[in-house]
Parts: structure tokens; C-alpha cells; sequence
């Protein structure tokens, strides 16, 4: 305690001394009438004073760590992708490099990308390139969607973009199982014939080389080789707008593992952000969360395949990850209805300083928090005390050590909450997201241990 009241007086006397000095400098500045620099330090000076009133806040103890913050977001430059919400849209980048790889598009750089990205693919460019067309969202097949798909004389090349997640077995499986039927004849797109076929897999991660896949190529080596032909683009608009969407998408790939500045500050001080009314992008709240959403997704596709494709009675089918995804809901069809696992993202749980009003909410935590649960809804109290009952000293000993509490156990009063029966309140690390993503991945490996008895509740 002694420490942090040394630091904090500090702050105050540096801060001071700090005002002091701009308002000496003021007054010699007005004496010699140089406007100009005056209203400089007059802004330095509302700066100054700005710091000292949060610097003497009782309330904030990391008081440092909020100036740091505000000042990271003042110099923080904002993109395209950004203003227009499209940084995390797999689909737009998708569409960005599909105008590359059209050999008559308007960037005049002919089929240099194109047999670029073939190289890197380990793939022959096949004859007929030269008029090839490219199309986007390929949605012929009736059991699957191909991102990209470019179209030869003889050949069809489909190329599977991922962004964030990872390529999955099943859907790799189904995608090629189509192209086989199209150069088999069994399948037809537009009358057209094609001898031969290509599958491309393009991966976020560049250590991710499955077996199942043949030709890859990661982010990073496309960029760098797209990066080469950014100064023979025709138009200087589309040169400008390539090397924006390289340096982005670059940017992205290798990001630090902290959230944003404007994440953090919305979410770990929400108080002193309408207090002192800071200018902020809400946007980029949303950005971060599916940022942790899709790290999960992309775990589970690898470790719970079937959970995250909906099979084997799973059903993710609307826990798609998108910009505005609050709620992953994963229930299954031989469970009753309403019983699931949940992933809750709302912006009230991950806001500190919450008051969750409603009584069957108490429970949670006031810290910025995700929240993994075991939920139950539209049943009554009896049909929850049946479930609670028919899990074993097992189950709930499984519950218990992965950090999973019973919601009622924590509630006033004798409180139910209509929805949720066990929860695991996951802290949002700003400086680690990883951890916060490590500990729901860990909280679903409890939840999946649940599963079988779960299958068997379901049938009674």
C-alpha cells in the first residue's frame, strides 16, 4: 500500500510540475504575442489538466495504465477495413483477392498473381489461364460452399480461404468430393466439362499443414509475394488500396497478443470513459471479441470436430462467428430442448463494473468476463433439481474442478436463474487474450466430459 501511495503521489507532483512549467511558458508566449504557439501549450496545459484530475481520483488505482492507454489511442492510426467493419469479414478478403487472381482485372497485372499463387500452391498452371474466370461463394454444391473457384479450358481450381479458423477434415473431405463428381461427370456446372481439378487450401496459420490436404499456401507467403508486384499495378488508386489490404491483412496475421487500447479502455473503464467523455470506436469491442470467438471456433474444429460441423447430433448451425456473434450455442438432438453449452460474449458481462439489476444475475462477477455455461431453459425448478440429480458425485466433482460453479448456490434469496444452471466465469485478459481463450478451451473439455451423461438423461 505504502508503494502505491508513493506512485501516486508522484504522479501528482510530476503532474503538477508539469502545469506549472506550461503556464509559465503561456504567459511568456502571450508577452511576446505568438499566438500560434501559445494555443500549443495552452493544449498541453488542458492535457496536463486533465492527468491531474485522474491522477487524484480515489477510484482509479492503475491510473498510470489508463493515461497510457488513452495515449496509445490518440496516436493509433485507423484503416479502411476498419471504418468499414470489414477487418474480420473472411468473405471480404476473400472477394480482394479474387479481383487479383482475375487475369483481365482492372489492377493490369494479367495472370502475374495468379500463377504467382499457383507456384506457391506447388500446383502447374494449366493451359487457358490467360481467359480463366474467377469466381466467389461457389454455392453448386448442395452440401458445401467453395470460396473461390477458377475456371480453365480443362481444369477447376477451388480454393478454401481461412482467415481465422482452421480447415477442417469433413469440410475438405466434401469440397473435393465435388470436384472429383464434376471431372467424373456425375456432377455438372453449366454444361462445362473439366478433365482435371485443383484444391488450395489457404491458411491463417502457417504451421497448419494437415495430411488430408495436398496444396497449401499460408497468408503470409501469398502477401509476400503479392507485396512484390504492388508497383505494376496499373492505376495509383489500386496500387494504394493492394498495399493497404497486404499491410492489414499482414498486421492481423501477426498481431500482439494484447487487445486493442479502444478494447480495453471501453471494457476495464467504462466509468471514466462517459466521465470524461473520450472519444472511442465502439467497433473495435466487437472486433476483439471475435477475435477470442474465432481462436476458440478454431480449436474446437480440430479437437471437437463433429461438435463444431454439427454432426453426431450437434447442432452449431447458428454459431457462426461474425463481427456481432454474442452467443456460441451448442445443443444436441438426443438431449431435451433448452439443455446445452453456452458461450456468452454480451457486452454486460465482458463491461466491468456491471450491476447485472436482475436478482438471477447476481452471480456474476463485476470483472470483464466470458462466460461458459451449463444452461437449462423453459423447464421448471423440478425439472433442474431432476437433471442436478441425475448427474453423478462424478460429474459434479468434473464441474467443480474445472471451475464451474452452481448458479443457484450464488444467488440471493433463494434466486433461480431462468437459464443457466452451472457457470464458468472466464476472465478477459488484456495484455493475454490467449489465456482468456486457453481457459474457455479448458472449460469446454469439461463440459464435453458431461457429454454421455448428458445422452443418457436425454432418454429418459
Amino acid at each position: 500500500m505504502a508503494k502505491l501511495i508513493q506512485c501516486w503521489l508522484s504522479n501528482i507532483v510530476h503532474t503538477v510540475a508539469a502545469v506549472a512549467v506550461r503556464l509559465t511558458e503561456i504567459a511568456a508566449l502571450w508577452a511576446s504575442i505568438n499566438v500560434k504557439y501559445c494555443q500549443t501549450y495552452t493544449f498541453d496545459l488542458l492535457q496536463s489538466l486533465f492527468y491531474l484530475q485522474l491522477s487524484m481520483s480515489p477510484e482509479i488505482k492503475d491510473i498510470e495504465h489508463f493515461i497510457d492507454l488513452v495515449d496509445e489511442l490518440n496516436t493509433e492510426r485507423t484503416g479502411t477495413f476498419d471504418i468499414l467493419g470489414i477487418g474480420n469479414d473472411e468473405r471480404s478478403h476473400s472477394r480482394f483477392l479474387a479481383w487479383l487472381l482475375q487475369p483481365n482485372g482492372s489492377h493490369g497485372l494479367d495472370t502475374k498473381i495468379l500463377s504467382c499463387f499457383l507456384s506457391e500452391a506447388g500446383v502447374s498452371s494449366p493451359e487457358g489461364l490467360e481467359t480463366a474466370t474467377v469466381g466467389t461463394f461457389d454455392q453448386d454444391p448442395s452440401n458445401t460452399e467453395l470460396d473461390i473457384v477458377i475456371e480453365t479450358d480443362e481444369t477447376i481450381i477451388c480454393i478454401e480461404v481461412k482467415t481465422r479458423e482452421l480447415l477442417g477434415e469433413s469440410q475438405c473431405n466434401r469440397q473435393v468430393s465435388y470436384l472429383e463428381d464434376v471431372v467424373a461427370g456425375t456432377e455438372s456446372r453449366s454444361d462445362r466439362q473439366f478433365d482435371n481439378f485443383e484444391y488450395i487450401y489457404l491458411a491463417s496459420d502457417a504451421n497448419h499443414n494437415p495430411e488430408y490436404v495436398q496444396h497449401r499456401v499460408s497468408w503470409v507467403e501469398l502477401l509476400d509475394s503479392i507485396r512484390t508486384h504492388a508497383g505494376s499495378v496499373d492505376r495509383d488508386t489500386d496500387a494504394i488500396r493492394l498495399r493497404e489490404w497486404v499491410n492489414y491483412l499482414r498486421s492481423q496475421l501477426s498481431e500482439t497478443e494484447r487487445l486493442a487500447p479502444a478494447t480495453e479502455i471501453q471494457l476495464a473503464y467504462p466509468e471514466l470513459v462517459d466521465q470524461y467523455d473520450i472519444d472511442i470506436d465502439s467497433a473495435a469491442v466487437e472486433t476483439s471479441r471475435q477475435r477470442i470467438l474465432s481462436s476458440f471456433w478454431q480449436w474446437l474444429q480440430v479437437d471437437y470436430e463433429h461438435v463444431a460441423n454439427g454432426e453426431e447430433g450437434w447442432d452449431t448451425e447458428r454459431s457462426q462467428i461474425q463481427s456481432r456473434t454474442k452467443y456460441l450455442r451448442m445443443p444436441k438432438s438426443t438431449w431435451p430442448k433448452g439443455l446445452r453449452f453456452e458461450i456468452q460474449a454480451t457486452e454486460k458481462r465482458m463491461t466491468a463494473h456491471d450491476n447485472h439489476s436482475s436478482d438471477h444475475n447476481q452471480y456474476r462477477t463485476l470483472k470483464p468476463h466470458i462466460e461458459l455455461t451449463l444452461s437449462y431453459s423453459g423447464v421448471n425448478i423440478d425439472e433442474r433439481d431432476r437433471l442436478l440429480a441425475h448427474l453423478s458425485s462424478t460429474d459434479k466433482e468434473i464441474l467443480d474442478v474445472g471451475g464451474f460453479e452452481i448458479i443457484r448456490d450464488n444467488l440471493p434469496n433463494e434466486k433461480i436463474n431462468d437459464y443457466h444452471v452451472y457457470s464458468k466465469q472466464v476472465p478477459i485478459e488484456f495484455s493475454n487474450p490467449e489465456q482468456t481463450v486457453d481457459d474457455l478451451k479448458e472449460g469446454m473439455e469439461y463440459l464435453m466430459e458431461l457429454e454421455a451423461t448428458l445422452d443418457t438423461y436425454g432418454k429418459k
